[in-house]
């Protein structure tokens, strides 16, 4: 080793082939062999070429973007969206159920008529008779005493209930959906704003660390590491671009954008309000308004209706019927000859052609029952399966409470405390901003290391992401105490009731 260093050509051998594996890794830097180095670096084309289909790709964005406030979006959500037609269809259908049932009530109008055309002979060729009739008849049909009638009605009336209130919980969760959606697509849109920030206030390191390095004033590790602050900030930015696209589609699908168009949140990431209800008040509003318990409800009392029926089926009925049959014959004898057509013996003219006419007119009004006293007990065991099937919905009304109960309580706690961190993101924020631009400060005037400064950048995207999670998180526990207490915001009822108008 000694023989090495002590040998000048075989040291500038060395110095050579460790500036060319330097110059390998390092393309950005060129090396002066003759004397000293002269550091020189430039900033890497790649990154260039990245942040120019960046801005590209946000161009585009912009270029078919529609911008969309919260009620906006919850507004044409009901207003648009195919989930409540295809659900208001079992409310059509449930309407036209209990309009069959009812017109059961009304009786039945039968009309016939019974034609025929008679050719024969008597006495071959002597007389030939031509026999036509007429017999129209009408019958009148009312069971006007039908026990199971009324309580198959109520049984109808029921079910259009529960598919009501299931109609405004499908609603309800469009609203849900959509407001979770808004305020993703929002915190989507505030990470992209505050990780650009961030992105230029490194690059311009990046400038001044690249500046001094070509001055002699730093070291290679240093840009290094700056550099590859930047490159992680990029791809933290290129990956929110592509959450926002994501988030873009779920809002634009649920508020039935046209297709082509890029949905975008109008404003910032805010505070939509406070709750002002205490966690009990919320829960006792949840149990008495919660149309899923409501539903369980109707539907059991469908069910109970239905063995009502059953049960009542074992009963009389009673029925009127009213019939009316009016007969008309006409006959015409005629005597002919076999051969020529000709009369084969003389008649009276009278005789000749003779038409014989009859009528009859038959009326009747009767009154009747119908009663089947026996039939093993099918009717019964119906009956009974119905019950059961009516205490099935008893129960799941009473397990959907204890759910309900939860699921006001889980929002609530997720509320407190989101707001109780929005208080300390907030004093963050402000810490790991001031922290940046006071070790960049020191950096710059070489009181501080390079390390520092990537700790400090890096605590401030952290910081960031934390605001706008800590706000996201804020927001959705206030969208579902809405949701789990069943109340409507803003505008939702009255967007409602006009899709209900188109839907009718």
């Amino acid at each position: 080793m000694k023989t090495l260093v002590s040998n000048p050509i075989a040291t500038q051998t060395f110095v050579a082939s460790f500036v060319l594996l330097l110059s390998l890794q390092i393309p950005a830097l060129s090396f002066s062999i003759n004397g000293r180095i002269a550091p020189r670096y430039t900033v890497n084309a790649a990154v260039v070429e990245v942040e120019r289909a960046l801005d590209n790709l946000v161009k585009n964005f912009k270029s078919r973007s529609r911008f969309v406030s919260l009620q906006q979006a919850i507004e044409l959500a009901l207003l648009n969206n195919p989930r409540l037609a295809i659900k208001y269809t079992t409310i059509q259908q449930s309407e036209w159920n209990l309009i069959a049932v009812r017109r059961s009530w009304y009786p039945d109008l039968e009309f016939s008529n019974n034609n025929s055309y008679n050719f024969f002979s008597k006495n071959l060729p002597l007389i030939v008779t031509n026999s036509t009739i007429i017999a129209p008849s009408v019958n009148l049909n009312w069971t006007f005493f039908d026990p199971s009638r009324t309580p198959n009605t109520n049984s109808s009336s029921e079910i259009l209930h529960a598919n009501q209130l299931l109609f405004n919980v499908e609603a309800r969760d469009i609203v849900l959906q959509t407001q979770l959606a808004f305020f993703n697509l929002q915190e989507q849109q505030q990470l992209i704003k505050n990780y650009q920030g961030i992105l230029n206030s490194t690059t311009e390191q990046v400038t001044v660390t690249v500046a001094n390095f070509n001055a002699g004033t730093a070291d290679i590790s240093q840009v290094e590491q700056i550099r590859t602050q930047q490159l992680k900030t990029l791809n933290l930015l290129i990956s929110s671009y592509k959450s926002l696209a994501l988030a873009s589609a779920e809002l634009a699908a649920l508020i039935a954008a046209p297709i082509g168009t890029m949905t975008l949140a109008a404003g910032e990431l805010t505070l939509v309000g406070e709750w002002k209800e205490s966690q009990a008040e919320t829960i006792a509003q949840a149990e008495r308004m919660r149309e899923e318990i409501q539903a369980s409800l109707a539907m059991a009392s469908s069910f109970r209706w239905s063995a009502t029926a059953i049960y009542n089926s074992y009963l009389p009925t009673l029925n009127a019927t009213a019939a009316g049959n009016y007969v008309s014959k006409s006959t015409k004898y005629e005597n002919r000859d076999q051969e020529n057509k000709t009369p084969i013996r003389p008649v009276k003219s009278i005789e000749r052609g003779r038409i014989s006419d009859e009528t009859n007119w038959d009326n009747r009004i009767l009154l009747g029952f119908n009663w089947k006293v026996f039939d093993g007990g099918v009717k019964a065991a119906q009956a009974q399966a119905k019950q059961y099937s009516a205490q099935e919905y008893v129960d799941k009304a009473a397990s959907q409470q204890f759910t309900v109960a939860k699921e006001v309580e889980i929002a609530y706690a997720n509320y407190i405390a989101s707001k109780l961190a929005l208080q300390t993101t907030k004093e963050l924020v402000q810490s790991a901003s001031n922290a940046l631009i006071a070790v960049r400060s020191r950096f710059n005037n070489g009181f501080s290391d390079m390390t520092s400064v990537v700790q400090a950048i890096t605590q401030s995207i952290d910081a960031s992401r934390e605001q706008a999670k800590a706000t996201k998180e804020y927001n959705d526990a206030v969208a579902l105490l809405y949701r789990y207490s069943a109340q409507w915001p803003d505008g939702a009822l009255t967007a409602l009731n006009q899709r209900v108008k188109v839907l009718k």
